[in-house]
This record gives structure tokens, C-alpha cells and sequence, in this order.
């Protein structure tokens, strides 16, 4: 998507990120252990214009929003330590 761009973790103001995990597996209401925390999938991210002001661009929120690949907000459900690499597991699902 932005391959002229160095990206870190975090880049796109998310605070947890996944690797292998895409949109279309996550449902609102689905709720996951993440190390020990308990969270719930809330709504769809929509990121608005400060995107492209924090990196300084003005094509990446059209792109990042095409990219169908926005990620979701979470609520936490039961507090908890989430570390890099923690497993992330389905709990419940509202499939």
C-alpha cells in the first residue's frame, strides 16, 4: 500500500496489531482473550484526515480505507496484561 513509506507498529494510531488476523474474521460483538485481558470487538475504525496529516501524505487515507483492512475498536471486558506475541483466542461469537 505504501511501500516508499516506513511504517512502525502503530503508525496508523492502532494499539494493539495483529499479523494474519483480516477484517473479515472479526465480528462485532465476538469477544477475545488477548493475554489476559478480556475484550470485545466494538465497531469498524474509520479513520478520518489526521492520518494523512501524521504522515504527512495526502493519498493515504484514500488508500488505507480501499485497502478494506481498517481494523476495529475493542472495549475491555475483564482488565488484564497483554505482551507481544500473547495468543489471541476466540471466546464467544455472535456467529
Amino acid at each position: 500500500m505504501l511501500a516508499d513509506t516506513p511504517l512502525a507498529y502503530g503508525s496508523f494510531g492502532e494499539n494493539l496489531t495483529t499479523q494474519g488476523w483480516t477484517d473479515d474474521r472479526i465480528h462485532v460483538g465476538d469477544i477475545y482473550r488477548v493475554g489476559t485481558a478480556l475484550v470485545a470487538i466494538t465497531i469498524p475504525r474509520k479513520p478520518c484526515f489526521k492520518l494523512n496529516a501524521r504522515l504527512g501524505r495526502d493519498d493515504v487515507l484514500p488508500k488505507y480505507l480501499e485497502s478494506k483492512r481498517t481494523g476495529f475498536y475493542l472495549s475491555v471486558v475483564e482488565p488484564g496484561v497483554v505482551a507481544a506475541g500473547d495468543s489471541i483466542e476466540l471466546v464467544a461469537s455472535i456467529l
